[in-house]
């Protein structure tokens, strides 16, 4: 925590090697900020798996610190006027054939599919892909079309591994998951999934507290994806600005964010969705146009957009709904509705019960503060349930 606090305010990385050298090394596998502006290549890729990828054993505490915003956003400006490359290819070593690309592709959409309520097993079951994926890059033959496909499928593999590990609360390794799928991505030559990347990068600032590098993230993302006006993938990145500045109370900057984000979502797009774009729906969209409302201050407005993108919502996405019916409580105590909130309460902490999210540990705290600020019975009857549902939700400290 410490070195957390450190690196963000320093604008450096702080590792515990550093502030307790005769207790604590890094073993020469953390990245320094030297390391994170290594020229965007096949090898930085294969030295930062290296990192995350190996033996548990060799964990230390600290040993991955937060990543501070400024560095982020330095290198979403990086990524953004990166000159183009050919796509990698490798002559020698076993061929990589379509049928394994497809083997690839096919696990990452099942393994996406499933994140929503296993997200720890998710994450090691991606761990071991991603080991897979490395070898094949390094050892493996072929051209650059199949040497596209390689590295797009990585950078989606690094992608969900990094979504995955922030919510279950080991943010600096999760940020440096993304960085890996950041710069392979660009080796890759998709620009529309490194834009992807950096929007995940700014959400997570969002959900520090630091919306304003959040929305600088958010608009490097917007100005370098290929099609960023239309489309799901053009709505999700809007709509992730649009948080950003409600986080910062910018009503005006907000609702422009979210018309561009509707007006996206019915614009069709050149080509077919990309594959990690299967999870944006009309509901995913509509409750986030809620959680902004809800930021904002317009609880009202907020349960509308919230209510309706439960309603619609696929029984499978549980986290989701349980993030969303959180918010709706928040909106109805924000207008004094105790009981309507304890209502939708009851169904959040039915849906978290067996849910491995620090987001959603942290949401709940958040929530049992907002019950404890009212008299009403029904609020301190809540508070009660939270607090044995909360007693259930320990914080995973599993390495990933």
């Amino acid at each position: 925590m410490v070195c957390g606090i450190l690196s963000e305010q320093l604008g450096e990385i702080i590792d515990v090697g550093k502030i307790w050298p005769h207790r604590f090394s890094s073993g020469g596998r953390d990245f320094s900020d030297n390391d994170l502006q290594l020229p965007w290549s096949a090898e930085y890729i294969g030295r930062a798996m290296d990192s995350l990828l190996g033996p548990a054993e060799q964990d230390v505490p600290g040993m991955f610190t937060p990543v501070p915003s400024s560095v982020l956003v330095s290198l979403g400006v990086d990524w953004l006027t990166a000159t183009d490359r050919p796509p990698p290819a490798r002559r020698c070593g076993e061929e990589v054939t379509a049928g394994a690309m497809e083997l690839l592709a096919g696990r990452i959409g099942q393994l996406r599919g499933l994140d929503d309520a296993q997200g720890a097993l998710v994450a090691n079951w991606m761990a071991h892909d991603l080991r897979w994926a490395m070898r094949l890059a390094r050892t493996g033959s072929y051209d650059q079309s199949t040497g596209t496909q390689l590295y797009r499928a990585i950078a989606e593999l690094a992608q969900l591994a990094g979504w995955l590990l922030v919510d279950l609360g080991q943010r600096a390794r999760g940020q440096r998951y993304l960085l890996a799928g950041l710069r392979a991505a660009s080796l890759a030559g998709d620009r529309d999934l490194g834009a992807y990347i950096l929007s995940c990068l700014s959400y997570h600032l969002v959900w520090s507290g630091n919306a304003r590098d959040a929305v600088r993230l958010a608009k490097i993302a917007r100005n370098g994806a290929a099609c960023s006006s239309a489309g799901m993938a053009g709505s999700l990145l809007a709509t992730r600005q649009a948080r950003a500045h409600a986080s910062l109370g910018e009503q005006r900057e907000c609702q422009q964010a979210l018309e561009e984000a509707a007006q996206a979502f019915v614009r069709p797009s050149p080509g077919e969705p990309p594959s990690w774009s299967s999870w944006v729906t009309l509901p995913v969209l509509e409750a986030d146009a809620g959680r902004a409302r809800l930021d904002l201050g317009d609880p009202r407005r907020a349960e509308q957009h919230l209510v309706t993108g439960i309603r619609r919502l696929d029984q499978s996405r549980r986290r989701d709904r349980m993030l969303h019916s959180m918010s709706v409580a928040e909106a109805r105590l924000a207008r004094g509705e105790v009981d309507g909130a304890a209502e939708v309460t009851r169904v959040a902490l039915e849906l978290g019960r067996e849910i491995e999210s620090t987001r959603a540990r942290s949401r709940l705290v958040g929530l049992r503060a907002h019950f404890a600020g009212h008299d009403a019975v029904t609020a301190k009857e809540m508070t009660d349930d939270i607090d044995q549902v909360l007693a259930a939700l320990r914080p995973s400290g599993r390495r990933l």
